[in-house]
């Protein structure tokens, strides 16, 4: 192994030993951004619904953006650090033997890199690998990169808009916009626009997105030449997206080496060079821009000017180019006194002190042997240099840029905070929710008692509604399917038993209470609404304190909401001796939870006595099957008078003795475990014996209402207890702002974590 060739390899551990660290900053900084455009984005919603952050946003975009250049800087010194080859671009003007000096070095022929002295060959940038292998590997455009990459710099360059579509540009008719000034280099880029539009049957099937396909090399010409002749300058090969060709180069001293062949740069203007340039920062150690004298000229020209500023544009972060890029002066065949000539031409065009490296690019042995190890010797010499260079300059660029993020983040920040609404302090914030609660249960309790005035009109309007329902089954058979199958079913119950239809006597007392059992639907429908009418009331000033309601039956949903409210209450550890201030809270939770009122079984059994009637000894006996029809009218007559008689006790009750008032106290003692609430209902009850209706369900919510508000609000310990809720639950306890100040609010915690992150 040549010195040369040690001190190359040397330079690839180096860089490799650099990766480790060069990873962690790129984690770091992605982490950077993605925190910039999380806090972003909430601060762009902030200030699209208050106008007073207008101005936060342009501050945290410039950050983000400031990110984003760092990562790509970053992003390029790692893949230039992690490669495992050397890369030499090969630029310059068309004709300058290019192509010529890349056969020499690769040992290709015409077919994988054509060459002509009167016409542009080389079409795409195309990478040429030292490998055991021969095949080119090509990804293609897709119809929207072939537009966006290809179309749309050429359009961009001359003024015009890029078609949105592969048929848009199929069909679009281009013309240098009205008023631009015509020059040699619009005009050139105008003719490659319409050459590629009008050559699209030649490459379009091969946008197609398809990527890795390999091509043998004697297949290759039309993806990387123009077509012969070099009047068109559109074909197969603007359908290329990346083209590596595979070959084993002859002897260069260096196994690790790639080159990169670059179209004709300058021809058509600075603007499409860089296209064609762009991104080998990432791809190319050092470059080499060829210049060859003509026939006609040997001076420096607009040209190569152009060629040399899009080879220094492609890499940003250097600024000695004459480290990264070298003259390869290809005057071989020209005479001593010719190439002395144009050397001094360079020389005198040049306003840095560029290497120049004489060559003869058709003299393939002079090449490897002379003119590579010179090649190689330069890159050897600057590489250590260009890559300290490129990293300092990249670690300069974002410590500038962290300096700058944590000047615009606390700028944001503070306009953000001095927008944002102030909270109020702990015992503010505790009396008001206290008031809040008491309020809402204070007006629970104004709307129970209005409604326990007077009848209860729809405790009255349910009564009817089952009272005609179970008239109308009697006199339609009572289930039997028509009053003639009942009778059918009694004449066979007679003759079969010789006694009463018992059977068919039990079957409608089971029905007739089976009907009136809707009435304990009813209670616990309205019981239901009750309580969820309370903590409805509860969860709007106490909020997500308050634990949702499930989507279960009705009534026990909303108990078992009520019991995890009481259960949440209680979870706050005992050491601090409050416990018995939020025990003041739960227990009438807990209490208003069992709360119930079964009608049927419960509250009025007297009325059950009208269901006795349908007893053996108070219908006529019969004799044989002549009867049914006489038993039935009776059985229908004493079915309609309980139904009455039922209806009418559920409305009102027609006793106001004392025997009546004590059975109802010992139904309240089962229905009604708390004593509190049953001492209230019977003090209700009392009051209103002799009147028309003693039984009200609206009486006895109002004073269910009445007992928690007391517990819950007016108790000794209740303002202690909703101080202690306050202090230990206050996000939940806050209430949900309204958009903007949500948003805004969000903004500046964002922003505040934000901060300290930088």
């Amino acid at each position: 192994m040549s010195t040369i060739a040690s001190q190359l390899d040397s330079i690839l551990a180096a860089r490799t030993a650099r990766l480790k660290a060069i990873d962690a900053t790129v984690a770091a900084w992605k982490s950077r951004e993605s925190a910039l455009n999380d806090v972003l984005a909430k601060t762009e919603d902030a200030e699209r619904v208050n106008p007073d952050l207008r101005g936060a946003s342009a501050r945290l975009r410039s950050a983000a953006d400031s990110a984003r250049k760092v990562l790509v800087d970053y992003t390029a010194l790692r893949a230039r650090f992690s490669r495992d080859s050397l890369c030499i671009g090969i630029g310059g003007a068309a004709r300058m033997g290019k192509s010529t000096f890349l056969q020499a070095v690769t040992g290709l022929d015409e077919t994988q890199i054509p060459t002509s002295d009167k016409y542009f060959t080389t079409a795409v940038r195309s990478q040429i690998v030292n490998s055991d292998e021969n095949v080119a590997v090509a990804d293609f455009h897709s119809p929207e990169s072939f537009l966006r990459e290809v179309v749309g710099p050429m359009c961009r360059a001359i003024g015009v808009e890029t078609p949105a579509t592969l048929s848009g540009f199929r069909t679009a008719r281009f013309e240098l916009p009205q008023g631009r000034q015509k020059t040699q280099e619009s005009e050139d880029i105008l003719q490659r626009l319409r050459d590629a539009q009008s050559q699209l049957g030649t490459y379009e099937r091969h946008l197609t997105g398809e990527r890795g396909r390999r091509i043998p090399l004697d297949e290759l010409r039309p993806f990387v030449a123009y077509p012969e002749g070099g009047r068109v300058k559109a074909g197969p090969f603007l359908a290329i997206a990346d083209l590596v060709v595979r070959a084993p180069f002859p002897s260069t001293d260096v196994a690790h080496l790639r080159v990169v062949d670059l179209p004709g740069l300058g021809e058509a203007g600075r603007d499409l060079a860089e296209v064609q340039t762009r991104g080998m920062a990432d791809v190319c150690d050092v470059t080499l821009l060829v210049k060859r004298p003509t026939d006609a000229n040997i001076e420096w020209t607009l040209t190569d000017t152009n060629a040399l500023d899009a080879m220094a544009a492609a890499v940003p972060l250097l600024d000695d180019q004459t480290k990264y890029t070298a003259i390869l002066a290809n005057v071989g065949g020209s005479g001593e006194e010719r190439s002395r000539e144009c050397v001094e031409a360079i020389r005198a065009k040049l306003t840095r002190p560029f290497e120049i490296i004489e060559c003869d690019a058709r003299d393939r042995a002079a090449v490897v042997g002379e003119t590579m190890p010179r090649i190689l010797a330069f890159l050897a010499g600057n590489l250590p240099a260009i890559d300290d260079a490129m990293s300092d300059r990249v670690e300069k660029a974002a410590a500038a840029a962290l300096r700058d993020i944590g000047r615009d983040v606390s700028a944001a920040a503070d306009k953000v905070r001095a927008v944002a609404p102030a909270g109020t302090g702990e015992i503010d914030f505790a009396r008001n929710l206290t008031n809040a609660v008491a309020g809402v249960l204070v007006e629970q309790e104004r709307a129970a008692r209005e409604k326990s005035v007077g009848n209860d009109a729809e405790w009255d309007g349910e009564v009817s509604r089952i009272h005609d329902a179970v008239v109308a089954w009697v006199k339609n058979g009572c289930g039997y399917g028509s009053r003639d199958a009942l009778l059918e079913s009694i004449r066979k119950e007679i003759m079969l038993h010789k006694t009463q239809p018992a059977t068919v006597i039990n079957e409608c007392r089971v029905k007739f209470r089976n009907e009136w059992e809707a009435m304990d639907l009813h209670l616990s429908s309205r019981i239901s609404a009750l309580l969820s009418g309370v903590m409805d009331s509860l969860r709007g000033v106490l909020h997500d304190f308050v634990p949702p309601r499930g989507n279960g039956n009705g009534l026990e949903a909303v108990r078992d909401q009520i019991v995890s409210f009481a259960d949440r209450i209680d979870e706050r550890t005992s050491d601090l001796g409050d416990d018995e201030a939020l025990r003041e809270l739960s227990r009438p939770l807990r209490r208003i939870a069992e709360f119930d009122l079964q009608f049927r079984f419960h509250l009025e059994p007297m009325l059950h006595a009208t269901t006795h009637l349908l007893v053996a000894n108070e219908l006529p006996l019969v004799k044989d099957e002549n009867d049914a029809g006489s038993f039935l009218e009776a059985l229908e007559k004493k079915l309609l008078e309980a139904a009455d008689s039922y209806a009418a006790g559920m409305r009102k009750s027609g006793t106001g003795n004392s025997a009546a008032l004590e059975r109802k106290k010992k139904l309240f003692e089962k229905a009604i475990p708390d004593a509190s609430v049953r001492a209230d209902v019977i003090a209700l009850l009392e009051q209103s014996m002799g009147s028309a209706q003693s039984f009200c369900p609206n009486r006895i919510f109002a004073a269910v209402v009445e007992t928690f508000a007391d517990a819950f609000i007016r108790s000794k310990n209740s303002e202690k207890a909703f101080q202690i809720l306050a202090r230990e639950w206050r996000d939940e306890l806050t209430p949900a702002p309204d958009e903007k100040n949500r948003l805004t609010n969000a903004a500046a915690g964002a922003l505040a974590a934000l901060a300290k992150a930088f």
